[in-house]
């Protein structure tokens, strides 16, 4: 690279690389009811032009290195099948001439192609990878908005909680339509898929709503946005030293063997133990802390479990470079720098949800509604503001009546009749009146919605009736 990067850049995609490595050949057993897969969803949320790119390409690279000669072999394994699949051809002419007498000839199994890396998010898709590649893979997309997006459209459908039951390790069921002969019910148990990706700045402020923070899936995304470096040349770079020893330790993470039917837990040590125990009852303390905010709840709910996960990578990492096989109890070491991982990652969170990346496009949305009269219909909306669907237009108008900022409103039909459209206005607007629906319990002002989000001991703000 030309210029300089923030070192985050690579540390998002080298934790999920890592992670997709391991796959479910391993868990960290915290309890006997509960284990924590090698699964880890990150993105760097950057804007165009911050040399998102490269770093990633670069921390992906091994495992895209496997699945180029996977797909080589492949093609050579499918050549050394024709000769043998042409003698079975024979062979069921042979058979169906006789009358279907004795057994049908078996036609020689297809070569099964390995994958490692995939950039195709829809849940049949991945399920027939999983299907053929049981130990797991990584989701790695350049730009994971699509992704995101996928969640707000497929939430109702049961897509969005296929993608939850990958995050921890769970069972996929996919019934999919097909043609006669195509696998129609797919199944994978302990099915595992890492992701990581960017995101930029202003499609994170449309996506990521509180529904998706409700569903917990935002919470499960490690997130961080490393400051924009200097556009400036420098001469500095990662040396082939480096790079070969990591390339050799993912080469290593993906030979440690398994086992055929469920992953091998790895308990903690006693030092370990004892950490994780520190950290847990600390993180529980400033979780439940009146003065912290939703969605940093939600965040804190989920640490203890993306600790004990770090513990297992970093801890299996350190394994295969002494040359173990990986079934050692998890250490102290790895499990203090775990813990410190997840105070940074904590703070990134934080300062992500403090800062305009998240929530913006609310109060954005409000000063449009404002400027168009204070009065809307979800077309006017859909229309004006680009969205892709009257639903996902719907959706966000729905979020400004739960926060409090606008009502939904019915006008009466005019003199031809005819049903009329539903409105939404905005609180405080000349047009606001007794129309409103609803129990007429609502915040006053518009305001940002940040702020009328905002949670104090005695729960929501301001809460009145129009006067």
């Amino acid at each position: 690279m030309a210029t300089a990067v923030d070192p985050a850049m690579f540390a998002l995609p080298v934790l999920s690389t890592m992670a997709a490595a391991i796959g479910n050949s391993r868990r960290a057993k915290l309890k006997t009811s509960w284990h924590e897969p090698a699964v880890i969803w990150t993105a760097a949320v950057a804007r165009t032009g911050d040399r998102k790119s490269p770093p990633f390409g670069l921390a992906v690279a091994p495992l895209l290195r496997h699945d180029n000669k996977a797909a080589i072999d492949h093609e050579a394994a499918l050549l050394e099948r024709e000769p043998l699949l042409e003698a079975w051809k024979l062979l069921r002419k042979e058979w169906r001439d006789n009358g279907g007498e004795g057994d049908f000839p078996v036609p020689p199994p297809r070569p099964r192609l390995r994958r490692f890396v995939s950039a195709d998010a829809t849940l049949p898709a991945i399920a027939v990878l999983l299907d053929e590649n049981p130990r797991g893979l990584l989701m790695y997309r350049d730009e994971l908005g699509s992704w995101i997006a996928s969640f707000r459209r497929d939430f109702a459908s049961g897509y969005a909680q296929g993608w939850l039951e990958l995050y921890r390790g769970g069972v996929l069921i996919v019934d999919r339509k097909g043609a006669p002969g195509v696998k129609r019910h797919m199944r994978a148990d302990h099915a595992a898929v890492c992701v990581c990706g960017t995101l930029q700045p202003e499609p994170l402020r449309r996506m990521l709503t509180p529904d998706l923070f409700q569903s917990g899936f935002v919470a499960r995304l490690l997130m961080a946005a490393p400051p924009a470096q200097p556009t400036r040349w420098t001469d500095a770079e990662l040396s082939a030293e480096a790079l070969d020893l990591y390339g050799h330790l993912i080469d290593e993470l993906l030979a440690m063997p398994g086992r055929d039917q469920s992953p091998i837990d790895l308990a903690l040590s006693p030092a370990a133990a004892d950490g994780f125990k520190e950290f847990f009852d600390h993180n529980g303390r400033e979780k439940d802390a009146t003065s912290t905010s939703e969605w940093m709840r939600a965040a804190r709910a989920k640490a203890a479990g993306h600790v004990a996960r770090f513990a297992l990578i970093l801890h299996l990492a350190a394994q295969v470079d002494d040359g173990e096989d990986g079934t050692a109890p998890i250490g102290e070491v790895p499990m203090r720098n775990a813990i410190e991982l997840m105070i940074w990652f904590l703070v990134e969170q934080e300062r992500i949800y403090a800062s305009d990346l998240v929530g913006a496009a609310s109060d954005d949305l409000v000063e449009w509604i404002a400027r168009a009269g204070g009065s809307v219909t979800v077309r006017d909306t859909q229309r004006e503001r680009s969205y892709g669907s009257a639903d996902e237009a719907r959706a966000d108008l729905a979020e400004l009546v739960r926060a409090g900022v606008g009502v939904w409103t019915s006008p009466p039909p005019g003199p031809t009749g005819g049903r009329p459209s539903e409105r939404f206005e905005l609180l405080g607007s000349d047009k606001t009146h007794s129309r409103a629906t609803g129990n007429g319990g609502i915040v006053r002002g518009t305001g940002s919605v940040r702020a009328l989000c905002a949670r104090s001991e005695n729960g929501p703000v301001s809460v009145g009736k129009v006067p």
